[in-house]
């Protein structure tokens, strides 16, 4: 049987606090999972509570006993590579200040400069993420 080994004080209220105030579900998840363990819960049982894969739970607990606090949280992903660079957005804010209602003018312009094509969407997302748009998609000023 697999168990979390027995924690220090200190260490049992950081992961309480974790498991009851961190921003993401998937923390919150594996610190309760850690804190059930040193309870003495099974896999089993932490496996029904928590509905998730059994392997993942001892993924959790492999983390946790050889990196601690550091191995409940996400592992970097490399994910898909941008598009755009940096300079390539600050031109996209510029073509969008010059016809602020005009996203598909700014961008054929674009693809004419960069030689690059993006979805209108990406386009929407990339001002929204520079803070260039309001939440609702429309272009602010």
């Amino acid at each position: 049987m697999k168990f979390a080994q027995p924690i220090p004080e200190e260490i049992r209220v950081t992961l309480q606090e974790m498991y009851m105030n961190h921003p993401t579900f998937r923390c919150r998840q594996r610190a309760q999972a850690i804190l059930l363990s040193t309870r003495g819960f099974t896999l089993a049982e932490l496996w029904s509570i928590l509905d998730v894969r059994r392997d993942a739970i001892s993924e959790w607990l492999d983390r946790w006993e050889h990196e601690g606090l550091l191995g409940l949280y996400d592992r970097p992903r490399s994910g898909c590579p941008r598009i755009y660079t940096e300079a390539e957005v600050a031109l996209l804010k510029t073509l969008v200040d010059e016809e602020p209602r005009q996203i598909k003018t700014a961008q054929t312009k674009l693809a004419d400069l960069t030689q690059k094509v993006a979805s209108t969407s990406t386009l929407k997302r990339l001002l929204k993420k520079s803070s260039t748009t309001s939440g609702s998609g429309c272009v602010t000023h």
